[in-house]
């Protein structure tokens, strides 16, 4: 799936709520399942495709034209994301189309779902013994050397 021959622009848009975060405008085949978390990037849900059953997260950026900064990089996220071909690098499986092309201003992502992420084991309380942390080690730095190989600088690695 990618997202110029998805057509997900093209469905009808319902409006999704799940508990701790605003409604997501999606289209009417995808089902919010659950609040995976927000920040001053968004919010990302995990969704069931009911077309396919597959679940999925989707990252819901808002506001994306409040200020200029904003803008370019979600326009820098998304362009960078559609390309990137790593095994340690979340995959952008698609764009969801805006519903209003001419007054938007929210876009939503959709990725792989993933069982969890370097912040949420950074969190966690559990002890990580020194082979999990040479394990982590060396996929965050093979992720690192591809995006230094495409000349791609990251500046928040969890």
């Amino acid at each position: 799936m990618n997202a110029t021959t998805t057509g997900f622009g093209i469905h009808a848009q319902v409006q999704h709520q799940v508990e701790n975060t605003e409604h997501m405008d999606l289209p009417e085949d995808f089902c919010v399942e659950d609040f995976l978390g927000s920040g001053g990037y968004g919010t990302v849900c995990s969704v069931r495709i009911k077309a396919t059953n597959d679940v999925v997260a989707i990252k819901k950026c808002k506001k994306i034209f409040t200020s200029k900064t904003l803008a370019k990089r979600t326009l820098r996220e998304m362009k960078l994301l559609r390309i990137m071909n790593h095994p340690n690098i979340v995959h952008l499986r698609a764009i969801i189309a805006p519903s209003h092309r001419l007054s938007f201003d929210e876009v939503y992502l959709i990725f792989e779902q993933l069982d969890t992420d370097l912040a949420q084991i950074i969190r966690s309380p559990q002890r990580l013994n020194i082979d999990h942390i040479q394990y982590f080690m060396c996929q965050l730095l093979s992720a690192l050397e591809y995006l230094h190989d495409g000349h791609i600088i990251h500046r928040d690695l969890k």
